[in-house]
């Protein structure tokens, strides 16, 4: 059995829920197909299995891995952890804690973000609705392609996908600032920059001591960093409020940005 095959920036866990959908397959029976695990969860941007998830598509596991995830953006992002986030052996739970997306939840659940112009768009071109993946990237809270702030829905219980999972085409869309609209044009260019390997990991300790952050032996003056970060964070529109510091004294937030 072959998935559907991709749509332009859709991520892999919209071509499961499109394949179901087309199909007219259970979850559980597409699951066990691939993987032959009825109850294998498929998480929206943190893939795995990409190996057995390759032999039902065109695309090679790498191809998938660098194209149809964020995985890559982890991987530079965390070079401590990037050996183990690039290995397709790779347990899902393991790959969630390496990439630490739960510092950064405060408990909530997964969302799924859309565009409202691009759910119509798509619909007109392709005839449906899709997941894009530059919408799942977290803190970014407009469309990378119109100045519209991105509406949501939580993802389903385990194994997440569903048949009919796609964005709706009922929202009407709400007009983003110009600072959110010009920070997910940057994460879409950068997420591209990444994949291509155009772009080599900085040395952040010539970064600190360019923006006079480091002290006279080395280390991090953490107080003034807070300050220089969180007054950046300011910037940014309501959307954005349960991605940023709450204050100079947020400990939850900034102990994992500095942990490695």
């Amino acid at each position: 059995m072959r998935m559907l095959p991709v749509l332009p920036d859709e991520s892999l866990f919209s071509r499961f829920c499109r394949t179901t959908t087309v199909y007219g397959m259970s979850p559980s029976s597409l699951l066990t197909i691939i993987f032959n695990k009825p109850d294998m969860n498929v998480h929206p941007i943190l893939n795995s299995g990409l190996k057995a998830i390759s032999l039902h598509t065109s695309e090679s596991a790498d191809q998938l891995w660098h194209e149809q995830t964020l995985l890559p953006l982890f991987a530079w992002a965390l070079p401590i952890s990037r050996n183990e986030i690039m290995d397709f052996n790779t347990t899902p739970a393991r790959l969630n804690r390496l990439c630490r997306l739960s510092n950064f939840s405060l408990g909530q659940r997964t969302l799924l973000k859309f565009c409202p112009v691009c759910a119509r768009e798509d619909t007109f071109h392709y005839g449906v609705t899709y997941w894009h993946l530059a919408h799942q990237l977290h803190g970014v809270t407009t469309c990378h392609r119109h100045p519209v702030a991105l509406e949501s829905i939580h993802v389903p219980s385990s194994p997440h996908i569903r048949i009919g999972l796609m964005p709706p085409v009922s929202y009407t869309e709400q007009l983003s600032n110009e600072i959110d609209f010009d920070f997910a044009k940057f994460c879409y260019e950068s997420l591209n920059i990444i994949r291509r390997k155009d772009i080599t990991h900085p040395n952040y300790m010539d970064v600190l001591k360019k923006l006079n952050l480091l002290s006279l032996d080395g280390n991090l003056k953490k107080n003034v960093f807070y300050a220089h970060v969180y007054a950046k964070c300011q910037l940014f529109g309501e959307g954005s409020s349960g991605l940023i510091p709450t204050s100079l004294t947020d400990y939850h937030y900034w102990e994992p940005i500095l942990k490695d």
